[in-house]
């Protein structure tokens, strides 16, 4: 079965603004159920939603680029209807790839703002349970995602 993860754009550019901001629609036909348990270990019960996403230039998707990939802290659960979701560009709003917060410590948040100044993708994520951008697919019915604004303000 097909699912949706990343939907990225690149930007390579610094970000100047100080929040970044989504509305998107659902609609749905029937009763769909947003599955995100798509690998054994996903054993968390957050449910499917999605995310803001920044990504730094030169990512090579590594551990070791922990702070190279961030995401909001803020999720918009995937049912039928209209979201508006804004995040402020500010560190303790966003987690890495490991799920540290951006103002955990001085590294985290000088790595946050490095990837502010050195954007290479921007967008979305689908996930749920443990994992913020691992998928998320729909069954018993029909799902559709419509963005109507994504904007850096």
């Amino acid at each position: 079965m097909r699912h949706i993860n990343y939907i990225t754009t690149p930007v390579n550019a610094a970000i100047t603004a100080t929040v970044l901001t989504m509305t998107f629609r659902v609609e749905t036909t029937g009763a769909p159920f947003f599955q995100y348990a798509l690998n054994p270990n996903n054993t968390c019960t957050n449910p499917a939603a999605v995310r803001l996403f920044i990504q730094r230039q030169g990512d090579t998707l590594e551990v070791d680029h922990e702070f190279y990939r961030w995401w909001s802290k803020a999720a918009a659960k995937l049912t039928a209807g209209t979201v508006t979701l804004t995040v402020p560009l500010m560190p303790d709003q966003w987690l890495s790839v490991l799920g540290k917060a951006g103002d955990v410590d001085q590294i985290a948040t000088a790595a946050f703002r490095a990837a502010l100044q050195n954007v290479g993708n921007i967008g979305m994520t689908f996930g749920g349970g443990c994992f913020a951008g691992h998928g998320v697919n729909s069954s018993g019915g029909t799902a559709r995602f419509s963005l109507m604004r994504y904007r850096l303000i």
